[in-house]
């Protein structure tokens, strides 16, 4: 169940946005949908045939993105600020020595 916590400060289309976000990511609506009128089998295979497509593209256009930018494929994990920083910490006291 989607839940949005208002607040004294907060305006109501502010607050309504975010519960329209909660119940959209919880996956609710779509549920509801589903479950309203009956589904044939081939309409079900054909949903999730379509949803594993979507996952393979998403997958293959994620990995696209890191092999273009390589920047993204070391600093993954961490900000790119503080892999920096402990680089050139470490950098400083190997020349020290």
């Amino acid at each position: 169940m989607a839940r949005t916590i208002v607040k004294a400060h907060d305006s109501i289309e502010s607050a309504l946005r975010r519960f329209k976000r909660a119940v959209e990511k919880s996956g609710v609506l779509s549920k509801v949908r589903r479950c309203q009128a009956y589904e044939k089998p081939s309409a079900i295979r054909k949903r999730k045939k379509a949803a594993a497509v979507k996952r393979h593209l998403k997958k293959i256009s994620r990995h696209n993105m890191l092999m273009r930018n390589p920047q993204l494929r070391f600093n993954q994990g961490s900000s790119s600020r503080d892999s920096k920083s402990k680089f050139s910490k470490d950098r400083a006291t190997e020349n020290d020595k």
